[in-house]
């Protein structure tokens, strides 16, 4: 039987605004709790009435926020091979990364200084190279960048699952340009997973699209309290 595949992905004929509730501190370790999950806009792409489990999206995604900061965290499951982390050879690493636009531009096809792009690696820092690290990338075409991140205003923790991993990120007000909850309770936001196992998983519709640098390919994430 033969099996319709789409040209493009269907997550690119709609415009999605996801909420992110308010929470409190968490304590380093601590998952988000399950309410704080974002919905799985992969399902989109599945056409039949039964998606085979080899389909199933691997990566959830939760996000909080408080006055302080916003956390994220990433669980990836499905996985049978160790993972591939270098923190010197980032593009190459299995990998989580994180564009947040403080201002939620939806007209522009270039970033502005209030767009920002992560890097998460899970493991491979630290003396036995299981420790994960962050990074802060520059957005390739953008207007202009946002400001430097200070040390410390940034903490990332990983726990390794049977079949995965989890990783939980905290990004303080800090390291957030433009981070005014109150005034700009709208934000830009998409996540890629970059897996030499699993390969390529994104919120918004990926490739071909250039959604690593056109915020207006990203979606709304708006913080509720």
């Amino acid at each position: 039987m033969n099996t319709f595949r789409p040209l493009f992905s269907s997550r690119f004929l709609f415009r999605f605004s996801l909420s992110c509730s308010y929470l409190g501190k968490l304590k380093e370790g601590e998952d988000l709790p399950e309410r704080y999950a974002f919905p799985d806009f992969t399902l989109l792409e599945h056409f039949q009435e039964t998606v085979p489990s080899a389909e199933k999206n691997p990566l959830h995604v939760r996000g909080a926020w408080n006055e302080e900061g916003m956390y994220f965290q990433f669980f990836v499951t499905g996985k049978k091979k160790p993972l591939w982390c270098r923190e010197h050879q980032i593009q190459q690493s299995d990998r989580l990364e994180l564009w947040l636009d403080t201002r939620d531009v939806r007209n522009v096809h270039r970033a502005t200084k209030y767009c920002h792009h992560f890097l998460i690696l899970p493991t491979g820092s630290g003396k036995d190279s299981q420790q994960a690290c962050f990074f802060a990338l520059p957005i390739h075409r953008a207007k202009e960048q946002p400001n430097d991140i200070p040390r410390g205003s940034v903490s990332v923790f990983t726990k390794i699952l049977p079949d995965g991993y989890s990783t939980c990120v905290f990004l303080s007000e800090k390291a957030l340009t433009g981070f005014y909850p109150e005034e700009f309770p709208r934000m830009g936001i998409a996540w890629a997973l970059q897996d030499q196992e699993l390969g390529e998983i994104t919120l918004t519709a990926g490739a071909p699209f250039a959604y690593q640098e056109d915020p207006s390919l990203w979606y709304t994430l708006e913080l509720l309290k």
